[in-house]
């Protein structure tokens, strides 16, 4: 299931994981600091784009598994994951396309 956010998307899988996908202002990502970006979004304005985004990853629960997908990379445990370019994106959506608990 696809279901958009104000400053991006989530994606909700089979396996009941969500992958939410962010790039908007005050998302850690090229737009983070951009506020007149936001504002313009915001009024329907202007649609943004990015070259990279922040993603967060929870489980059928809600709760956050974004710890469990970075500890599986061998990097510290985080809530949220910044700078993701299009290729790690990929990564993080196929080892939540596959994650069985």
């Amino acid at each position: 299931m696809f279901k958009s956010t104000p400053n991006g998307f989530h994606i909700t899988f089979p396996n009941g994981l969500r992958l939410s996908t962010q790039f908007g202002f005050g998302n850690y990502c090229q737009n983070r600091d951009d506020f007149d970006k936001s504002i313009l979004r915001s009024k329907g304005m202007i649609n943004i784009d990015s070259k990279d985004c922040e993603v967060a990853i929870f489980g059928p629960n809600d709760e956050w598994l974004t710890d469990r997908y970075l500890t599986s990379i061998g990097k510290p445990e985080d809530m949220v994951i910044g700078y993701v370019d299009q290729d790690q994106w990929f990564k993080i959506f196929d080892w939540c396309r596959n994650y069985v608990e």
